[in-house]
């Protein structure tokens, strides 16, 4: 679960780099190619509601602490809502990729250098820009970059709230378990 809260730091970073040279009008370098191709990157909320299910099915009843009950029931409504900023995150990083093709074409040279495919592993076909220094006052750009900063960062609020609040509640379950255990 860490490691998924990294990838999505990596990519808000990204996303933040290609802003900020886009803003200032910095000339391409090979450097930003890695941040072109992370910044369409689309990581998924890896959530496991699995548990949750089975103690619905079960009956929720079957936890004696009514606080404990109310917050595990609490903590799956708020599940399904990061959910939701996932997802926007995902519609955002599409309509990049929508804004930015009009400005790139396939580096047939990187393709032709490929022997072994290397492209199919690392995510993406390699591209070139068609004209970088158009590209840079693309403002419809710009803007759609903006709005993926802005999703990309409550998407990791929401994913550091959701983590503490999973040690939060795998300490009242201990301590309840260990309640049980001396009665």
């Amino acid at each position: 679960m860490i490691g998924d809260l990294k990838d999505h730091e990596r990519n808000l970073q990204s996303t933040e780099i290609i802003y900020n040279s886009i803003l200032h009008k910095e000339s391409y370098n090979d450097s930003l190619a890695k941040h072109y191709k992370l910044l369409t990157d689309e990581e998924e909320f890896l959530a496991r509601q699995s548990a949750f299910e089975s103690l619905k099915s079960i009956g929720i009843e079957i936890i004696s602490n009514d606080t404990l009950r109310q917050d595990i029931a609490t903590a799956y409504l708020y599940l399904n809502q990061s959910s939701n900023k996932i997802t926007d995150v995902t519609k955002s990083a599409r309509e990049l990729e929508t804004l930015l093709k009009p400005h790139i074409i396939v580096d047939r040279e990187k393709l032709i250098s490929d022997e072994t495919n290397t492209w199919v592993r690392s995510r993406g076909v390699p591209y070139k820009f068609i004209n970088y220094k158009s590209f840079l006052n693309d403002d419809g750009f710009l803007y759609a970059l903006m709005y993926s900063i802005r999703k990309r960062r409550t998407q990791i609020f929401t994913y550091k709230v959701y983590i503490n609040g999973l040690e939060y509640f795998i300490g009242s379950i201990e301590e309840e378990v260990k309640s049980l255990e001396k009665k």
